[in-house]
Order: structure tokens, then C-alpha cells, then sequence
């Protein structure tokens, strides 16, 4: 996986890792069952501290985008509604398949 984020600034770091990766999820990019990095090498890559990183994924699983799985990692939540495009995709798969 991919992760794309870019810090700006010193300001509300854990908000801008929450929403970048929300909106990755959101967008499709992120896709439902995909690992996440660990917080702490996150943290490394983005040249942030691990409580940062740890807020956002807190602040994710609280809105159900992100699910922990005990001695697995972290991962997108799988019970996420399809982005719209990728419904679109789902169910003309789904059409092909019927015929």
C-alpha cells in the first residue's frame, strides 16, 4: 500500500493525517481491508512523533474507517460502504456475472 501524505506545517498534525487518510478512504484510494502502516513507522516517515500518528488512527477507528485487529496491524474497515465509482464498477461486475 501506497500511503501519500504530506505534513503542512506545524499545526494540528494529527488532524492532518486524520483527514488525509480519511479522505484516502473516502476517495477509494484506501481500499476496505488494506493495512495501514504501523503508527510508529508512519510516525518515522512523516518526521512525526508516534502520539500523532496514534491520535489519528484513535480518531479513525472512532469513526469506524479503521478497525484494529489484536497482533495483526491495523486496517481499513472492511463493512465501509464502496466509494461511488467503485459501486458503479461492483454492480456492472455484478451484471456481467448474471448473464
Amino acid at each position: 500500500m501506497e500511503l501519500h501524505i504530506v505534513i503542512d506545517g506545524e499545526r494540528d498534525l494529527a488532524g492532518q493525517v486524520y483527514r488525509q487518510i480519511k479522505e484516502g478512504i473516502q476517495s477509494g484510494r484506501l481500499a476496505a481491508g488494506e493495512q495501514v502502516p504501523p503508527s510508529r513507522l508512519l510516525a518515522q516517515q512523516l518526521g512525526v512523533s508516534r502520539k500523532t500518528v496514534s491520535d489519528a488512527y484513535a480518531r479513525l477507528t472512532m469513526d469506524k474507517l479503521l478497525v484494529g485487529q489484536i497482533g495483526a496491524g491495523t486496517f481499513v474497515n472492511s463493512a465501509l460502504p464502496l466509494p461511488p465509482i467503485s459501486r458503479r464498477l461492483a454492480a456492472k461486475d455484478l451484471a456481467a456475472v448474471r448473464r
